[in-house]
């Protein structure tokens, strides 16, 4: 059964306490698949979006389990358009680019690399992983990041479809270690 984006929204908030912005942003981002052209405007599946609403939060201890080592956490700005539809390659290209980190913790993230090998690695809109790649190498830019990501290992099934709250505003991006943080963000 198909629904407006209105009620959809209104559905997100009712079972999954999503934000209207939120919920509007994810739904446009195709977490809920593709939307589908109406009169009225864009439908959704309701069933793609109730299972969206109840995506369940990722435990501190899932999330330790499954990456030991760390995880970088790529924050997607809510005015950055994303369409997750597009397929893991498209949209991991899309996202390997990122806004540019200090000089001391770049150096951190390559010697994670080096002395690990690849990085678990997530995009978040809104909390929601719309991605999962292991980064095996960083370059910096002129004023961003440029990260070599592959598919993702083993540990992604833990994060794939969960929300994985980070702190309001700050950084576009969270480096994760279980060893010195409590939770992400």
């Amino acid at each position: 059964m198909l629904m407006s984006a209105r009620q959809a929204a209104g559905l997100l908030l009712a079972e999954g306490g999503i934000a209207r912005m939120q919920a509007r942003r994810l739904l446009a981002a195709g977490l809920a698949g593709a939307g589908v052209p109406g009169a009225g405007g864009v439908l959704y599946d309701r069933t793609a979006v109730a299972t969206l609403a109840l995506r369940p939060v990722l435990e501190l201890e899932d999330l330790t389990e499954a990456c030991p080592h760390g995880l970088f956490v790529a924050r997607i700005d809510r005015s950055r358009p994303v369409d997750v539809t597009t397929g893991w390659a498209a949209l991991a290209e899309d996202l390997s680019t990122q806004p540019a980190m200090p000089s001391l913790t770049r150096a951190l993230l390559g010697a994670r690399i080096a002395a690990y090998g690849p990085l678990p690695w997530v995009a978040t809109l809104c909390g929601h992983v719309v991605l999962g790649a292991e980064a095996v190498a960083v370059a910096a830019g002129k004023d961003h990041l440029q990260f070599t990501l592959r598919e993702p290992g083993p540990w992604f099934g833990a994060l794939r479809d969960r929300v994985l709250p980070t702190t309001r505003g700050g950084r576009p991006w969270v480096l994760w270690t279980p060893l010195l943080s409590g939770s992400p963000g």
